[in-house]
């Protein structure tokens, strides 16, 4: 669905405090940081194993929370090390990082097949990232769709923003819980889903477009969110098996890409639920 474009975060700087890597490798992964109180906490409570450590400001580690989060890293096994404030600026790129980062582990790479092989033996639903752009965005997304259940995310590597430490950020720590592939091509990978027996759902505005709470959704279904400022390209759009948009009353006929994927994924969640309680 189309939605206002925002300049991508710029990249932050590495400081003392992170694990020297490439920039950017094949999945799609800038240096591995997630910083602020709840998303750590809820990957210490989640995915542990994914930490290497918990850095903590020395002038806020008297604060409950951040007891609460030293505390449970101790009892995972994982050190939390007090560090200067401007050492959390750096790590964290000058976020908001209220006191607290977490240097992660190289993140497993998700191939294809995996995320196939993972939504087969789930809930059958997928999601594909046709280039957003936006860090907050992307994280955002991610936060909605480890909320709606979702088995797996397709992203196409060129064109779409990498994992950043604001996307970990925007995501409250989704970003290392949802099996996330980086794949060269959004078309050929929608077609081999389709060959896999998963239907193309595209979100879009064109007129042919039904109203997402009145569709029937096949299953197992890929659900295809477009771009912050184009929606979806022609090419993937050509490639969905049907399209579907958010009816709208008022008189902003637009919603942020974000908010927009939140709807109809927890729409296909409603029918779920209401499915499973007959």
């Amino acid at each position: 669905m189309k939605n206002k474009f925002r300049k991508p975060e710029r990249r932050a700087e590495r400081s003392a405090g992170q694990r020297p890597q490439d920039a950017r490798g094949e999945s799609g992964e800038e240096p591995a940081v997630i910083y602020g109180r709840k998303p750590v906490a809820e990957l210490l409570r989640h995915a542990p194993e994914r930490i290497e450590r918990v850095l903590l400001g020395k002038s806020d580690g008297s604060a409950a929370g951040l007891q609460a989060i030293a505390a449970d890293a101790a009892q995972r096994g994982i050190a939390a090390v007090s560090v200067a404030p401007v050492e959390l600026d750096n790590v964290s790129g000058f976020g908001v990082h209220q006191g607290v980062a977490a240097l992660l582990k190289p993140a497993p790479s998700r191939s294809l097949d995996e995320v196939i092989s993972k939504s087969k033996a789930g809930r059958g639903l997928g999601l594909a990232l046709d280039q957003i752009t936006d860090p907050h965005n992307f994280g955002a997304i991610l936060r909605a769709a480890e909320a709606a259940g979702v088995d797996g995310v397709v992203v196409p590597r060129s064109g779409s923003s990498p994992i950043t430490p604001v996307v970990r950020k925007s995501s409250a720590g989704a970003a290392e819980l949802v099996p996330i592939c980086f794949i060269p091509n959004l078309s050929q990978a929608l077609s081999r889903l389709k060959k896999e027996g998963f239907w193309i759902i595209g979100t879009s505005l064109e007129p042919r477009s039904q109203s997402v709470f009145e569709t029937d959704f096949p299953h197992p279904a890929v659900i295809v969110i477009g771009s912050e400022g184009k929606g979806i390209r022609r090419l993937t759009e050509e490639s969905c098996d049907l399209l579907v948009q958010i009816p709208m009353q008022g008189l902003i006929q637009s919603l942020n890409v974000s908010q927009a994927a939140a709807i109809v994924l927890f729409e296909l969640f409603r029918r779920n639920m209401t499915s499973a309680a007959k």
